[in-house]
């Protein structure tokens, strides 16, 4: 997803006119510092996954910069990047810069690794519907964005599991389940997303309010809790919508992915199939439990019924 950002410049202040935020553009951010007669403007990447930024000027006023605008930038996470530096045209005059800036996230060298093994984003015993893939007819999944998503039916309060091992970009877990298909909400779907090792990213959308204790950093394993299914945002119903995603020289594309069955190997679902969890692995010795045996009253999943599974599959 894009963000666009609105800021304006005129002499020592910097105020926000507007923000579309996205979990990782509060891990972003565009500063101007002030030097001897000139305005440095610098980007800073606090997050886990590359940024690439855009700046343009919608106006100035008596404004020279060392770059032609707009300028272009790879961010990478946990660095700093000198974007550009303005200064008066006329020394003699004040000068006056408005800009904007959009950014997209991911490594837009990044080729997704068409052999990793994604598990059904569900735990054993559970065998759930597809109810749309990109076979179906009348697919809303017509964006290049989108196109390889799974809607995967999940009752709400049923746990989501890591499908592929990664690290957290970012948890969004504010938003009301209170969905309908109206694209006023389309913004307002709580999300995980999770960069994997090739540069793509997963994102599991829809979850149930406050379900997830991620936060953005942590790595976890294929299997880990991600949170509980919802019905958050634009959504006839609740269920889990599953993509992986890459930056495709940037453009967020959608890429198709397959699943894992250690019986049977891989396979991509379609719509109106069935798609059964794999089991998990407990202990040196080889036993298991699934998650139903490991749950504690009240359905309460934490760190505890985590440790009673183990993560790898058979």
């Amino acid at each position: 997803m894009k963000q666009r950002i609105s800021l304006i410049a005129v002499a020592m202040t910097v105020s926000v006119i507007a923000a579309n935020a996205c979990a990782q553009s509060s891990q972003f951010n565009i500063r101007i510092e002030k030097k001897a007669g000139y305005d440095q403007m610098l980007a800073y990447n606090n997050g886990v996954i590359p940024q690439t930024v855009r700046v343009w000027l919608n106006s100035s006023t008596n404004t020279a910069s060392g770059f032609p605008m707009p300028v272009e930038r790879q961010v990478f996470p946990r660095s700093t990047v000198v974007l550009n530096e303005f200064r008066p045209a006329n020394p003699k005059q004040a000068f006056y810069y408005h800009y904007q800036y959009s950014l997209t996230h991911g490594d837009p060298s990044a080729v997704h690794d068409q052999n990793a093994k994604y598990l059904p984003p569900f735990f054993w015993p559970d065998a759930r519907l597809i109810n749309q893939a990109e076979d179906r007819v009348n697919n809303s999944h017509n964006s290049s964005e989108n196109h390889f998503a799974l809607d995967i039916d999940l009752p709400m309060g049923t746990p989501v599991m890591a499908a592929r091992e990664g690290v957290v970009v970012a948890n969004v877990k504010h938003f009301p389940d209170t969905g309908r298909l109206d694209r006023a909400l389309n913004d307002q779907a709580n999300y995980v997303m999770i960069l994997h090792g090739d540069g793509s990213f997963a994102s599991y959308i829809h979850l149930k309010q406050n379900s997830s204790a991620l936060v953005a950093g942590q790595r976890i394993a294929t299997g880990d809790l991600i949170g509980l299914s919802g019905n958050s945002g634009y959504s006839s119903g609740p269920h889990l919508h599953f993509d992986v995603q890459v930056n495709q020289r940037g453009k967020i594309t959608s890429v198709p992915f397959r699943f894992w069955d250690p019986a049977s190997g891989y396979y991509r679902p379609k719509t109106g199939t069935r798609v059964q969890a794999v089991k998990i692995i407990r202990g040196e010795t080889g036993q298991h439990k699934t998650l139903k045996e490991c749950k504690k009253p009240g359905n309460l999943i934490d760190q505890d019924v985590l440790n009673c599974m183990r993560r790898n599959p058979q």
